[in-house]
């Protein structure tokens, strides 16, 4: 029985030991990666392509945007911060649409979970559903995480990508959209 005992207490030293070195090198590996920025898609380069439906069960595919600038904010339905940030998309949609730029919600998750996120928000904007295991939408366009976004421009160039700040963004689109309503006055 004392020999049991013995066995137990090296048992549980031996993972307590385990566990401070993976600890450590998560630690090693949190400080290594500070200051870098995810790997995304280049300013320039072209935008890849991609298939997807929309909720109403349209499919989409990047020429579905062809001389239209378009920003695709990739979101899950289970982030509280792509759920914060609906209204915010919500009230800069209109004014976007307005001036040909095109905000495409692209989701995450199964169909079904997709529509009724989508009604029970009551999002106005076009969602496409690209359910991140069986879609390569998410690995060709290196999102990291969400929210996210990416913005293509007329030529379906990429202007800039990354983790989607819409007060950033907004402000980054309001001054070709205040431009473009300038020349229209």
């Amino acid at each position: 029985m004392e020999q049991f005992f013995i066995l137990n207490v090296i048992a549980i030293w031996l993972v307590v030991a385990v566990n401070l070195l993976l600890t450590l090198a998560l630690i090693r590996r949190v400080n290594n990666d500070k200051g870098r920025t995810p790997n995304t898609l280049s300013p320039g380069q072209e935008a890849p392509n991609f298939t997807a439906e929309f909720v109403d069960g349209q499919t989409a595919n990047l020429s579905t945007f062809k001389n239209k600038e378009v920003v695709l904010y990739f979101f899950s339905p289970h982030c509280s911060p792509c759920r914060e940030q609906i209204p915010v998309i919500e009230k800069f949609y209109p004014k976007a649409k307005a001036n040909n730029i095109d905000i495409v919600g692209v989701s995450t998750v199964s169909a079904e979970e997709t529509q009724s996120f989508v009604k029970d928000n009551n999002i106005k904007y076009p969602v496409l559903i690209a359910t991140r295991r069986i879609n390569p939408f998410y690995k060709d366009y290196k999102v990291a995480g969400t929210p996210w976004y990416c913005h293509i421009d007329k030529q379906s160039k990429v202007v800039d990508s990354g983790i989607a700040d819409w007060e950033e963004l907004e402000s980054n689109l309001w001054p070709a959209i205040n431009e473009s309503e300038t020349r229209l006055s």
